[in-house]
């Protein structure tokens, strides 16, 4: 009785329908959280970890830039010897590689781009720690060298992560960007069309269009990470010079107070102060000791694992 179900459910009058040609019923993505903009849907950001957060983790640790050179320095540095050649599925495409290699990597004034190819490389690998990376493209005819006469791109110009947001139709597919940055104290407040706009994010299948940091899960450890230091800095300063302790006469002069009470601040770094008659000071020493290198030292081992890990996974299976 099932088999039958599913069967008269398949068919029409015992045939197969012609299947439709380039047809959707269904969306691939759900966006709940977008606005109107122009003709598109804008899709805001929900971020735990925002990309001023990473950026700030990768300018100011040197495990975190560490690692990420780790990842993209032997990719940057492959294109030294890399060559355009023709795709294995087709035959010919000689002339087209050649040509895709001299409109990327000839210099502008050879009639090549004016941003040259290994630095938008370098540009897109920050998706890695970003999320993704966007890019607007301009064109321009040369009129000089080999492509002279020819539309090439003029710039793959980088545009910052985190001045932008995505734009999709109504199927939720990709239409381009909005740019909102500031300028000489101005608001920046644009669109880039999807026909001039290209992006590349890391981990897309787990949060569309945005993508997901490799270096997101690091973060914890990170802010973990520096947490720690301040504690530790401050638990060898009163290692160091003690907790001052201060006793005042019950009658006395506001003035003398306030000149006790700012020495007493000041005795971290002063080698001396002056007491008037009747103050007393004493400086406490504590006991016992934390081992603040070994907890830093399982977050950095952490933060390594948490991003490392996941090529180990890729390249095992791939394997």
């Amino acid at each position: 009785m099932a088999a039958d179900n599913v069967l008269s459910l398949a068919t029409v009058d015992g045939e197969l329908p012609e299947p439709r040609e380039r047809t959707e019923v269904g969306i691939s993505l759900n966006l709940p959280f977008v606005a109107s903009y122009k003709d598109a849907w804008e899709v805001f950001r929900e971020e735990q970890v925002t990309v001023e957060q990473l950026v700030a983790m990768r300018r100011t640790d040197g495990q975190a830039r560490a690692l990420f050179r780790l990842i993209v320095l032997p990719i940057r540095a492959a294109l030294n010897n890399a060559t355009f050649v023709p795709g294995d599925v087709e035959e010919g495409g000689e002339e087209e590689a050649e040509f895709v290699q001299a409109m990327l990597t000839l210099p502008p004034a050879a009639g090549g781009m004016k941003t040259p190819f290994t630095r938008v490389v370098a540009e897109i690998l920050q998706a890695v720690f970003d999320g993704f990376a966007a890019h607007e493209l301009s064109y321009q005819v040369a009129e000089v060298g080999p492509l002279k006469g020819k539309i090439i791109p003029w710039k793959i110009a980088h545009r910052p992560a985190e001045t932008l947001t995505f734009l999709v139709d109504g199927k939720g597919e990709f239409a381009g960007f909005r740019q909102r940055a500031s300028v000489r104290g101005e608001m920046v407040d644009v669109e880039i069309p999807k026909e001039h706009a290209v992006y590349y994010a890391a981990n897309e299948e787990e949060r569309p269009f945005y993508g997901v940091s490799y270096f997101q899960s690091a973060f914890y450890h990170w802010d973990k990470k520096v947490k720690l230091y301040y504690i530790a800095h401050l638990a060898a300063q009163r290692a160091a010079v003690g907790t001052r302790v201060g006793t005042i006469p019950k009658s006395t002069n506001k003035n003398d107070v306030a000149a006790f009470k700012k020495g007493l601040g000041d005795l971290g770094l002063a080698q001396w102060m002056s007491v008037p008659e009747g103050y007393v000071v004493e400086s406490l020493k504590e006991g016992g000791s934390y081992d603040f290198l070994a907890m830093v030292n399982h977050h950095i081992s952490q933060m390594s694992k948490s991003v490392l890990a996941q090529f180990f996974v890729v390249l095992r299976v791939a394997s």
